[in-house]
Formats: structure tokens, sequence, C-alpha cells
């Protein structure tokens, strides 16, 4: 008997437990607007083709140095916009990401909506999107290079 309510409680705890939630986007689905964001320095890049977001903390390792690289490869390529999209506060961003802004670059400040709408429960997280909002790829950025990327771009 002792040993049934064991696996009983055992059961019910992992009933109860926090249910880790499964990505809201798929490959070849649209994907959620970027809408009513809060833009570092006020500057939203420009509409474009294709679009890299990065989803980081600015604390992160990991995060400034997968946002950097992917950056100064996708600069030199036209017609893909980055983005960078974070929880924090400008003046913590601001420190380092001011060299990834620009007509084709921008950061979101202070936001979590994106987030949640994209599902992501990690960092770095990236999303490149294609035509009409479109998602082509997504995952950990540190397993991209910009071969990868000119491939999903067909550039």
């Amino acid at each position: 008997m002792s040993r049934f309510l064991y696996i009983l409680f055992a059961l019910l705890a992992l009933l109860s437990a926090k249910r880790v939630e499964a990505q809201t986007i798929a490959i070849g689905e649209s994907a959620p607007r970027i809408m009513h964001a809060k833009w570092l320095n006020d500057n939203s890049p420009r509409r474009s083709r294709y679009t890299y977001v990065q989803f980081i903390l600015s604390k992160s390792i990991p995060c400034r140095d997968t946002a950097t690289r992917i950056h100064n490869s996708i600069s030199k390529s036209s017609g893909i916009a980055f983005v960078l999209v974070t929880p924090e506060s400008a003046s913590e961003v601001e420190k380092w990401a001011h060299n990834l802004i620009g007509p084709m670059a921008g950061v979101v400040v202070e936001d979590r909506s994106i987030r949640t709408s994209f599902g992501v429960n990690y960092v770095p997280y990236a999303v490149i999107l294609g035509r009409k909002h479109r998602v082509l790829w997504f995952g950990n950025p540190q397993q991209l290079d910009l071969e990868k990327i000119k491939k999903l771009t067909k550039k």
C-alpha cells in the first residue's frame, strides 16, 4: 500500500510541476510582429526583405559575442535587417550596443512581450524572418555563420 501511495504522490508532483512551454513559432509560419517597441536611441531599422532577430541579455558574454559577430557578418550584406531584443534598460545596453545601431540595425529595450510572443526560453536565441514575415530559421545563434545565413536568404 505504501508503494502505491508513493507512486501516486510522485505522479501528482509531476503533473503539478511547472509546465515548460514549447516554441510558439515554426519554420514556414508567420512570426509575431515587433510592434509598439521601445527602440534604443529611437532607431528602428528600415524594413527589409529579411530580418535577423536575436534575444539577448547584455550581461551574457555569449549573447554579446554572437550579436557582434552576426551583426558584423550581415552588415556587409544588403537587405538583411538586424534586431536585438532585450528586457534590460537602455542604459544597461547602450554601453556596448551603440556600435550595433544603424539604418539596418536596431535594439529593442525594456521588452518582455516580444520574447513571450516568440516563446523564447533561453538566450542567446535568434530567428531569421523572410518574405511575408515567415520564419526561415530559429535556434541558438552560436550555430549560425554567414554561409548558413546566405543559404537561408539566398544571397
